[in-house]
C-alpha cells in the first residue's frame, strides 16, 4: 500500500511539473501579447556585426515608439555621436553626425549605405517587434527548440538552408519577466557570430512622444 501512494505521490509531482512547462505555442503567444502592448521603449543596445573581414562593435542609445519610429545615436564606436531617426510614415531616415557638423540633417531612403551597417541591417530591422516577428515566423515554420532557464527563455533556431546567405542559426534570449529581447545571436555554418545584439532596456510604456525624438 505504501508503495502505492509512493509511486502515487511520485506521479503527481511529475504531473505537475509537466504541466506547467512553457511549449513554444505558448511562448508564441506570450509574444503577440506583449507586442500588443508595447507602446514605446528606451534601451542601451550593443551591436556586432561581422561581413567578410570586417567586423564592428558599436553602442547605441535607442528609442522606440509604435508604429515602428526609431532614434538611434552612436554612444560608443565608429562614428560615435551621429544619430539617425526612422520615420515609418515617410518610409525615411533623418541622420546627423556628431560633433562640429551635428547642424548637417540628411534625409536618406532607409537603405542607404550611410545608415546601415556593414552587414545591410537597417534602422527598421532593429526594434523589438521586428526581431520578435521574425523569430515567431521561424517558430512556426518549425526550425525552433525552446529552452527555459531561471530568469529567460532561449530560442534556438536552426536551419539547412542559410537565412540571409550566410545565417544558420538563431539564438533569441527573452526575459521571462518582460518578454522582451535580452539578447541575438546569428551564426554562421561555423557557429561563429555574424551579428549580435545585447539589449538593456531602460524605460517601457512611459508615453513617449514623436515630438521627443524626430528631428
Amino acid at each position: 500500500m505504501k508503495k502505492v501512494i509512493i509511486f502515487m505521490i511520485f506521479g503527481l509531482f511529475v504531473f505537475c511539473g509537466t504541466a506547467y512547462s512553457v511549449t513554444l505555442d505558448d511562448l508564441v503567444s506570450s509574444m503577440r501579447n506583449r507586442l500588443k502592448n508595447i507602446h514605446d521603449y528606451q534601451s542601451i543596445s550593443r551591436y556586432y556585426n561581422r561581413k567578410g573581414k570586417s567586423s564592428d562593435w558599436r553602442t547605441y542609445r535607442y528609442w522606440y515608439i509604435r508604429p515602428g519610429y526609431v532614434k538611434m545615436k552612436i554612444i560608443k564606436g565608429k562614428s560615435s555621436g551621429s544619430v539617425v531617426f526612422y520615420n515609418p510614415k515617410t518610409d525615411k531616415v533623418r541622420a546627423h553626425k556628431g560633433g562640429l557638423f551635428s547642424f548637417i540633417h540628411l534625409t536618406l531612403n532607409k537603405d542607404d549605405s550611410r545608415v546601415v551597417s556593414i552587414r545591410g541591417v537597417r534602422i527598421d530591422q532593429t526594434s523589438f517587434p521586428y526581431v520578435e516577428k521574425l523569430i515567431i515566423k521561424q517558430m512556426q515554420s518549425g526550425f525552433c527548440d525552446l529552452k527555459e532557464k531561471k530568469d529567460s527563455y532561449l530560442i534556438d533556431c536552426s536551419y539547412k538552408k542559410p537565412l540571409a546567405s550566410d545565417i544558420y542559426y538563431d539564438k533569441l534570449t527573452l526575459g521571462k519577466k518582460s518578454m522582451l529581447p535580452a539578447r541575438w545571436e546569428r551564426d554562421d555554418k561555423n557557429g561563429k557570430p555574424v551579428y549580435e545584439a545585447v539589449y538593456k532596456l531602460i524605460n517601457v510604456n512611459i508615453g513617449l512622444s514623436v515630438k521627443e525624438i524626430a528631428f
